[in-house]
């Protein structure tokens, strides 16, 4: 016979089972009473077909819960089943199988083409039935006792007679029961059961030969005596399982080794293992759930305004970093006190509830705080912006009417830190007050509510002790997972509307002499944009004597290196500045660390362009260590690119820190630096590494190249119309600064309800209405 497909019965096959002719029509009637394919196939427990390669369909069989023909009204008859019958010989000579109501099933029919073999068909589909239903053990056929040998012969290779082991069956209906047999077909027949468990140095022998024969390899590399030393250093750490069969219980007939003892790196270096994160944890801030925070990222895409609950100890950062994501995402900050305080002032019942409780300085019942809770988060701004709450729930209970109510947030963040500095950071704000009943409350709920809420919420588990400016970039980096949330994200300095192209924006990174200055000459030159360096900005900020200047001032005067908080602030302040938003902006030498490029990133000041200058370590050295400067005029020279005339031969000299060994440790820091600096802009920035050793010309053409096209001010763009060139007197609404306010105004059905429809999906606003 050709291959046999078996498959789910589908009502299209109604008609081709009605032709099946075996066994003949009057022996089904007795075998399996009177019934319909078509009812069969749609009421049975699972219906099976059997077709050849050519689509004709040669076999059919159903099971179902209840038992064919007369028997299926009989609801005791399962029951009967299993306290009067057992399977004897089952597996082995010492084993009696008991009948069992939940992992027994009847055969209610089965039909085959006479001129196909049922021989063929049978186990096929038995086979088909325990591996689709692992957890049923047994098929059973109740045979009517006026079916001979010839008609039940195709059954017998595989359902055994059951025997009967309990002749008390008054209770039940022993006259009808008593006309039928008992067939049983075992699951075990199909699905050759295995026992695991540990090996033993006894295993050995049998072992040996199923190793030898399968990986030579191994024996020749580790030696004869590789199985037993295997066996015999079992360790926590390292473990030998063995599989053995039911019927010999002591025979071993397959090994497996395990351990957490692995070199990762052998590994990574034989296997490709990129599609397995060359099996490398995630980091503490990456998303709860499958592969790449897939969770987070379906949820985020499907959420246009996310929705979600900051959480961790107290004194953990929590509200400075809502105010973080208040300005990055445009979220609306949901807390209880205020809500409260709200409700207070209103004359409704509930405000009236609340009052009196807060009259008497005493808690709120958590029934009015999620009522309270559920109408706010309903209100358009949380619907159009999001939401961030901070600071409930603080029970299980209150996690859990969260839910019950429909509050749930799309993404629950867990600031984690330490008791230890939680209570150092306790003991500046508590004011005396003891911080271990609130540190023990913490702890008592914590598990609850994250158990509750982490069901069907993407969990980011962020390590709450660094720098906040590092908390909040490893926050945002995580949620930007999604393409969703970096279209929400609210760049500083960006704004890109359509028609309107900003002005660029770009930072260039490059080894000392590395030929950063001439670029930066050309780049102003060319695309008139501000040329910032840390030094300048400095110093202005000086001599203006603005506070982050005066700030700076103290440091150098004291002889000390200036904070990066404090260059950071200078930067970031300069960046705002008119000028530098209108022209755009070129950063020389900043930023210098990757606490200093995450800060950028955080405050949503992150460049169009971040230029690469690459310039060999070995030229830099060659460059800066051949300088040297006349001590009168305080000109500099180079002993190969541009010499000194031969009367200053004697008096140039060489500044302390262009000496060789001083260079390669600038270099040093430079390498570490740059490469940290690029990876934190690669996900927003274009990042183009250029050979700093070819014409300057050609630097240029590619950094052109990059910026794609001229660069239009967006003040030139809010001013001209596209279509006369003539100014419009208008100003975009993404052009202006701060978010959007408008009124619209018409007749009525003029439209006003559509477009304000309209505005709220674009800009997000919160549209008002006197009514």
């Amino acid at each position: 016979m050709d291959a046999l497909t078996i498959r789910r019965a589908q009502a299209s096959d109604a008609a081709d089972v009605g032709e099946l002719d075996a066994p003949e029509k009057t022996t089904q009637r007795i075998m399996y009473g009177r019934s319909h394919a078509n009812m069969l196939i749609e009421a049975s427990y699972l219906a099976l077909t059997a077709e050849t390669s050519t689509g004709e369909i040669v076999g059919f069989m159903s099971v179902n819960d209840q038992p064919p023909g007369d028997l299926c009204e009989e609801v005791a008859y399962l029951e009967y089943l299993c306290d009067s019958f057992a399977l004897e010989n089952h597996p082995t000579n010492n084993v009696l199988c008991r009948l069992k109501v939940h992992t027994t099933l009847f055969l209610t029919y089965f039909v085959y083409k006479s001129t196909a073999s049922a021989s063929e068909i049978l186990p096929e589909m038995l086979s088909t039935i325990f591996h689709l239903l692992t957890s049923m053990e047994l098929v059973v056929f109740p045979a009517h006792n006026s079916l001979g040998q010839a008609e039940l012969a195709p059954l017998l290779p595989h359902f055994h007679l059951a025997t009967k082991v309990n002749p008390n069956t008054k209770g039940y209906d022993e006259e009808l029961f008593a006309e039928f047999d008992v067939l049983v077909c075992p699951g075990d027949a199909f699905l050759p059961s295995l026992a695991i468990r540990k090996a033993n140095i006894e295993d050995h022998d049998d072992l040996e030969p199923i190793l030898k024969a399968q990986n030579q390899a191994l024996v020749d590399t580790f030696g004869d005596y590789f199985l037993a030393e295997l066996i015999g250093s079992q360790t926590a750490h390292n473990m030998c399982l063995v599989a053995q069969p039911p019927t010999v219980p002591s025979r071993a007939v397959g090994i497996m080794a395990i351990s957490d003892e692995v070199d990762l790196g052998i590994l990574r270096d034989c296997f490709d293992l990129s599609m397995y994160n060359n099996l490398v944890k995630p980091p503490s801030s990456a998303v709860a759930g499958g592969p790449g925070g897939s969770r987070l990222e379906k949820i985020l895409k499907r959420r246009k305004s996310p929705k979600m609950i900051m959480f961790g100890p107290p004194a953990s950062g929590k509200t400075t970093q809502v105010d973080k994501l208040l300005a990055q995402y445009g979220l609306v900050h949901l807390t209880i006190n205020v809500l409260l305080r709200v409700a207070s002032r209103m004359s409704h019942p509930t405000g009236k509830k609340v009052k009196r409780h807060l009259d008497k300085h005493e808690e709120v019942p958590d029934e009015i705080v999620l009522t309270l809770l559920a109408d706010r988060i309903h209100e358009s701004d949380c619907i159009t912006q999001g939401w961030v709450l901070d600071g409930y729930p603080t029970t299980e209970a209150q996690a859990q009417g969260m839910l019950q109510r429909g509050i749930k947030p799309d993404v629950v963040v867990l600031l984690e830190v330490s008791d230890e500095e939680v209570a150092q950071r306790l003991v500046k704000v508590s004011a005396g007050m003891e911080t271990k009943p609130r540190l023990k409350k913490y702890h008592d709920h914590a598990p609850g509510i994250l158990k509750c809420l982490s069901r069907d919420q993407a969990l980011i588990t962020i390590d709450g002790t660094k720098d906040k400016e590092v908390v909040t970039y490893s926050l945002i980096q995580a949620l930007s997972a999604s393409d969703k949330t970096k279209l929400t994200r609210q760049h500083k300095g960006s704004s890109i509307t359509d028609g309107a192209i900003a002005p660029p924006t770009i930072v260039i990174c490059g080894p000392p002499a590395g030929g950063k200055g001439t670029q930066c000459e050309l780049l102003v030159k060319q695309y008139g944009v501000v040329h910032l360096s840390t030094g300048d900005i400095l110093r202005a900020a000086i001599k203006t004597g603005s506070d982050l200047g005066i700030k700076a001032q103290t440091y150098m005067n004291a002889g000390e290196l200036v904070p990066d908080e404090v260059i950071i602030r200078v930067v970031l302040e300069r960046i705002n500045e008119p000028d530098c938003q209108r022209q755009g902006w070129l950063l020389d030498g900043f930023p210098r660390t990757e606490v200093q490029a995450q800060t950028m990133v955080v405050q949503g000041i992150v460049p169009q362009l971040v230029i690469v200058l690459d310039v060999p370590d070995g030229e830099v050295i060659k460059r800066i260590s051949g300088r040297r400067v006349d001590v009168d005029t305080g000109k500099t020279y180079h002993l190969i690119y541009n010499p000194p005339p031969p009367e200053l031969k004697d008096k140039v000299t060489q500044r302390a820190d262009d000496t060789e060994e001083t260079i390669k440790v600038r270099l040093s820091h430079y390498h570490t630096n740059c490469g940290a600096i690029v990876k934190t802009f690669t996900p927003t920035s274009i990042v183009l590494a250029i050979d700093g050793m070819q014409a300057k010309d050609k630097i240029t053409q590619e950094i052109a190249k990059a910026l794609a096209k001229p660069v239009v001010s967006d003040q030139t763009a809010a001013t001209t119309s596209p279509a006369d060139g003539k100014p419009s007197g208008t100003v975009p609404i993404a052009a202006r600064n701060g978010p959007p306010k408008l009124i619209i105004c018409g007749p009525p059905a003029g439209g006003k309800g559509t477009q304000c429809e309209l505005l709220v999906q674009q800009y997000g606003v919160v549209h008002l209405s006197t009514g």
